[in-house]
């Protein structure tokens, strides 16, 4: 899947950058939706390796990520935003399956929430 940047390198500084990093394709248009009325540049990702350019391209306000992300081990992609861009917040989704456990595993590496993704009962 190819990720898309609707934001430019030329914005302005006052506005609000959100990245997006997700490999589901369904979702990923889901999450864009979502900010459709905000007021801010949406960029997006589709595995770790693409997050990270973006991010050393980019003054990034908000990461919005899955918990699990291709080109990624565990919470090492985590642990690598937190080390890197200690500024920027980051909202992690995660499976209702997994939810106990990726509280537990990132709640010492500063992520600011944790969302868990709808699930089927």
């Amino acid at each position: 899947m190819q990720s898309q940047t609707t934001a430019t390198l030329e914005c302005p500084r006052d506005s609000f950058i959100v990245l997006l990093i997700q490999d589901d394709g369904r979702l990923l248009r889901g999450l864009q939706r979502s900010f459709l009325d905000e007021p801010f540049e949406i960029l997006t990702a589709v595995s770790a390796a693409e997050a990270m350019t973006v991010l050393s391209s980019y003054q990034v306000d908000l990461i919005v990520t899955d918990s699990l992300i291709p080109g990624s081990h565990g919470t090492d992609f985590l642990t690598d935003i937190r080390r890197q861009y200690p500024q920027t917040e980051l909202l992690v989704l995660t499976s209702c399956l997994q939810l106990t456990a990726t509280q537990q595993s990132i709640a010492k590496l500063g992520v600011n929430h944790v969302l868990p993704k709808p699930c089927r009962a």
